[in-house]
């Protein structure tokens, strides 16, 4: 039992690592970037709640 305990653990821990290192190198990969709306992979390109604003130049 005790050896089974551990051996959750430690595909606990690995699943941990894995994801942090995932964060890490997604992190590296869009430093200094600029994100102007927050973009996930699974939403599409046509759900963001921006509005389009119509710019007029002043003199």
């Amino acid at each position: 039992m005790i050896s089974k305990r551990n051996i959750e653990e430690e595909r606990k821990l690995n699943r941990q690592q894995k994801e942090a290192d995932r964060q890490r190198n997604e992190k590296l990969k869009n430093f200094g970037r600029v994100n102007i709306l927050e973009r996930t992979k699974q939403s599409s390109s046509s759900n963001y709640d921006a509005e389009e604003v119509d710019f007029e130049e002043i003199d």
